[in-house]
C-alpha cells in the first residue's frame, strides 16, 4: 500500500491516506446545484471567490445547474454568472427521487460532465467559499475519487452507537459487509469510525465512471434500507460515498481538512485560528445567515483577513424573492414533502418520519 500525495489506495487501505492529494497539470471543472432562493447567492459566491482567491485554479470552468422542475432563477443571479464565467443549464431529467434534494447532485454532474472534457470533475455545496489555492483537488495519477472524511456526523465508531444498526442494515442491502468500510479518524473532531466522507465537497475522475455508480448506489439505498432505525431521512449522498469505493473497487484518497473546514452554528468545537488560517475551502453551512453573521465576522477576521474584507462588502446571505416564484416554490415544495412522508412510511419511520 502507498500512501503520501501521489499513493492512491482502495477503500479496504484509505484510512492509511489522509495527505493533501497530487499535484499535476490535469484540467478540472467545478459544478454546483442551484434553485430559487437561498442558493442564488450562496453559488455566486462560490464562483466569485474562486476567481479571487483561486490561484491557478481561478479561470476554471464552472458550472451551475437547476436539475429539477422549479421556480426561475432572479435576473441578477443569471447576470453575476455571466459576470463570473459561470455555465448555467436548467434542466428537468427523469428522476424518481426528485423529492429528495441531495439526489439532484448527480444530474447536475451529467450536466457537467456533458459540458466539458476536464479530467476531472469537483462537486461543491453552494455553501462554500475558496479561500486560498484549492491545489489538493488535481487528483494524482491513479486517483478516481476523493474526499474529506470530515466529521463524524452519523458515521459509526462501534456497535455501542445509536447508528451503528443503520450502517450494519445499508451496507447489507448493497450487498456489502460493514466490515468492507475501513477505520479512519475524522478530520475535524479526530472521531475513529467506518469510513464515511461528507459529501460538500469531492473530486473524481469522470473516465472511472464514478457518477452513475454513486447514483445507482443512492437509489439502491433508498428502494431498500429499512429507516425504522432512525427518525429522520439521513444524507444518503454522504454514505452512499464509502459505499461506491468499497463496491466498485475505486481507487480512493482522503482529501486534508482543509479542503473542506466546516464552520457552523452547530459546528463549532473543533474551530482554531490556526485551522481557519490554513483552510483553502470554507464550508460555511449557516454562518452567513443574518442573525449569525457577526460572530461568523469576529472569528474569521484575524485568520483570514482577505476573505473577511472582501464578505464585508458584501454583507450576509439575504436572498431575494418574489411573490409568483414563492408560490412555485412552495407548491413544489408541498408536493415533495408528500413523497417524502410516503417514502418514510413504506420504510419503516411511520407516517409522521421525517
Amino acid at each position: 500500500m502507498q500512501t503520501g500525495t501521489d499513493g492512491a489506495v482502495s477503500a479496504k487501505d484509505v484510512a492509511s491516506s489522509t495527505a493533501d492529494v497530487g499535484v499535476g497539470h490535469s484540467s478540472i471543472t467545478f459544478v454546483c446545484c442551484v434553485e430559487y432562493g437561498a442558493l442564488e447567492e450562496g453559488t455566486v459566491r462560490f464562483a466569485d471567490s474562486l476567481r479571487r482567491f483561486g490561484g491557478s485554479l481561478a479561470d476554471s470552468h464552472v458550472v451551475a445547474v437547476t436539475p429539477r422542475r422549479g421556480a426561475p432563477l432572479a435576473r441578477s443571479t443569471v447576470q453575476r454568472f455571466s459576470e463570473l464565467g459561470v455555465d448555467y443549464v436548467r434542466s428537468a431529467p427523469p428522476n424518481r427521487y426528485s423529492w429528495m434534494p441531495y439526489v439532484n447532485k448527480y444530474f447536475a454532474l451529467k450536466e457537467a460532465e456533458r459540458l466539458s472534457d476536464s479530467d476531472i470533475v469537483v462537486w461543491m455545496d453552494s455553501d462554500v467559499i475558496v479561500l486560498a489555492p484549492p491545489s489538493g483537488l488535481l487528483l494524482g495519477e491513479g486517483v478516481d475519487f476523493a474526499a474529506c472524511p470530515r466529521d463524524r456526523n452519523i458515521g459509526t465508531a462501534g456497535p455501542d452507537d445509536e447508528f451503528h444498526e443503520y450502517w450494519v442494515k445499508v451496507t447489507k442491502d448493497v450487498g456489502l459487509d460493514l466490515e468492507d468500510l475501513p477505520w479512519v479518524t475524522t478530520t475535524a473532531d479526530q472521531q475513529r469510525i467506518r469510513l464515511y466522507w461528507n459529501a460538500g465537497v469531492f473530486a473524481y475522475r469522470p473516465a472511472s465512471g464514478f457518477a452513475d455508480f454513486w447514483h445507482e448506489m443512492i437509489e439502491q439505498i433508498l428502494d431498500r434500507t429499512d429507516s425504522s432505525t432512525v427518525s429522520k431521512l439521513y444524507w444518503t449522498d454522504q454514505v452512499a460515498l464509502s459505499l461506491v469505493a468499497a463496491k466498485w473497487g475505486l481507487r480512493v484518497q482522503n482529501l486534508d481538512g482543509s479542503l473542506n473546514y466546516g464552520i457552523a452554528s452547530h459546528f463549532k468545537e473543533h474551530l482554531t485560528p490556526d485551522g481557519l488560517a490554513a483552510a483553502r475551502l470554507l464550508h460555511y453551512h449557516d454562518s452567513m445567515k443574518p442573525q449569525m453573521w457577526p460572530w461568523f465576522m469576529e472569528t474569521v477576521a484575524g485568520p483570514l483577513p482577505e476573505a473577511h474584507r472582501w464578505l464585508a462588502t458584501i454583507g450576509p446571505l439575504n436572498a431575494k424573492t418574489s411573490l409568483r416564484s414563492n408560490v412555485v416554490r412552495d407548491g413544489l415544495r408541498a408536493a415533495r414533502n408528500v413523497r417524502r412522508r410516503i417514502w418514510t412510511y413504506k420504510h419503516g419511520a411511520g407516517i409522521k418520519g421525517s
